[in-house]
């Protein structure tokens, strides 16, 4: 059976079986079945990484304008010089990085938070 590349990893047994290692390692957490919440949680947060981290797939990639020069050597490098194209209204064209990336910190504060309060709910009532 030939699969296409973008579906062979697409839940596979080798990634939940991984996931499960690490949520038990790192929370005591014993992945139920195939479609666990925790382990899609992760899956969409790393998801997410994975199509941020292509290069030049989004505006940002391509078109990072920054503060003049003047104004970099009169202030700080590291704070100062941030693209300007955050400021890009969400429903321009082009400009889906904004709401993806929305979507995305959703997911990684769901990872983190989400395992870490069941842990933290599981401490109280053992207490």
């Amino acid at each position: 059976m030939v699969q296409s590349s973008a579906n062979v990893l697409d839940r596979s047994p080798f990634l939940s079986a991984t996931g499960g290692v690490i949520l038990k390692i790192t929370y005591g957490y014993d992945v139920q079945d195939s479609n666990d919440p925790l382990v899609n949680i992760a899956e969409a947060a790393v998801g997410g990484f994975s199509q941020a981290s292509v290069p030049g797939a989004w505006l940002v990639d391509i078109f990072p304008v920054r503060e003049s020069e003047s104004q970099l050597m009169a202030n700080s490098l590291l704070t100062h010089a941030t693209p300007q194209v955050r400021y890009v209204p969400d429903w321009m064209p082009g400009a889906t990085f904004k709401v993806k990336a929305a979507q995305w910190r959703d997911a990684h504060m769901q990872l983190l938070n989400v395992p870490f309060n069941m842990v933290e709910e599981q401490m109280v009532s053992t207490s």
